[in-house]
């Protein structure tokens, strides 16, 4: 994908594997983990839920950490994982996840990014394991439609 490291893409370590294979691009590991994740949006485009499940390497099976420290510039923070945040609309970000039963590890992860203070928008939204659900939350102890969540603008 890309052969040259700089400061925006620097060659990375984020796993045990050894050898040829140890180092890899920030861009190009994005670009795999980014074919992994599942984005839905509903309607009126005011819920975008992004979920994947646990990123791991498929040779040593290790867990890839959601962020990294940048090699080449120590105090940057690197996302392997972004989100598109509102710039022009109010939001809220949710986050669920899942556990394995076996590990005590995480399993699954949603990050559920609602939009309000729009004409066309909703003024609330559901949360419930509910196919009717704004956001959608996979798990049997939540009801289909477990909560609302209304938004109040700041002008009234």
């Amino acid at each position: 994908m890309c052969n040259e490291e700089s400061v925006d893409n620097p060659l990375l370590a984020p796993c045990k594997c050894t050898g040829s294979v140890k180092m890899i691009h920030l861009v190009c590991l994005k670009t795999w983990i980014g074919r992994k994740d599942i984005i839905r949006v509903t309607t009126l485009s005011q819920v975008t839920t992004y979920s994947w499940k646990a990123f791991h390497c498929e040779l040593c099976k290790a867990r890839y950490e959601e962020t990294i420290f940048n090699p080449l510039n120590k105090g940057q923070v690197l996302y392997l994982f972004e989100i598109d945040k509102p710039i022009d609309t109010d939001y809220m970000i949710f986050e669920s996840y899942l556990l394995d039963k076996n590990q005590a590890s995480l399993d699954q992860k949603s990050l559920h990014i609602v939009r309000f203070g729009k004409p066309n928008m909703k003024s609330q939204i559901t949360i419930g394991r509910g196919h009717e659900s704004d956001i959608r939350v996979n798990d049997i102890s939540v009801s289909r439609c477990h909560s609302f969540i209304k938004y109040c603008s700041k002008s009234g």
